[in-house]
């Protein structure tokens, strides 16, 4: 969804329709086509347009299908969320089982974990759910049935804390303020090896997917924007 928003006009744009409010006004080029114009209904307030595509406007409850072949039942995703929950060692703990169980029971078509580890070496805040050692996988496939058993995708977000590391940052250059040590490239090679596996963690556990934490300068954001 794209917002555009200056001194004359607001709209909130969706895929195949428009919100627009009265009181603010529509482009020239947009005044300038009556048979749009006519589409705005009178008076004060705001006014759901025709679609501009053609077809009916995708609502929420929609379901969804993905590339891969598996389906959303509904358009509401649970958003990683870091909660610190899971103290021993990265193993699921009861109240982050619970959590996220419960997400799914509200109803959400896709449940995914918080940013969770790939590698012990590059855990990056204390209780963080783990899927860096065959150990963490039981547990974890517990998670992903009682997600599943709601109707829910199970979606796990991996992650590697890179120079933000608890015990020994490591970055694609040598940080000092954060006493960050540059990567060799045998560890670059070792750090995507833990990736991979814990992705097939993941599909051991029974999990529909992963997806790659790359953002606010961990590992995979400190390689796009170092």
């Amino acid at each position: 969804m794209n917002s555009t928003t200056n001194t004359r006009h607001h709209a909130t744009r969706t895929f195949q329709g428009k919100i627009a409010c009265a009181g603010s006004h529509e482009p020239e080029r947009r005044r300038a086509n009556p048979a749009r114009s006519r589409r705005m209904t009178q008076g004060r307030g705001c006014a759901l347009r025709a679609p501009l595509y053609g077809g009916g406007m995708t609502q929420l409850t929609d379901p969804l299908s993905l590339r891969s072949g598996a389906s959303m039942k509904n358009r509401f995703a649970l958003a990683p969320l870091t909660n610190l929950q899971s103290p021993d060692e990265g193993v699921l703990s009861d109240d982050e089982l619970r959590w996220l169980s419960m997400r799914a029971e509200g109803g959400f078509g896709l449940v995914m974990t918080c940013a969770a580890s790939v590698q012990a070496e590059g855990v990056g805040f204390p209780g963080q759910l783990g899927f860096h050692h065959d150990k963490h996988v039981p547990r974890l496939a517990l998670l992903a049935d009682q997600v599943k058993r709601q109707g829910a995708l199970a979606i796990a977000q991996l992650h590697h804390g890179g120079l933000r590391a608890l015990k020994n940052p490591k970055a694609p250059s040598a940080d000092e303020k954060l006493k960050a040590e540059a990567m060799t490239l045998d560890e670059i090679a070792h750090t995507r090896d833990c990736f991979i596996a814990a992705a097939r963690r993941a599909e051991q556990a029974g999990f529909d997917g992963v997806e790659l934490h790359g953002a606010h300068g961990y590992l995979i954001c400190s390689f796009l924007s170092p």
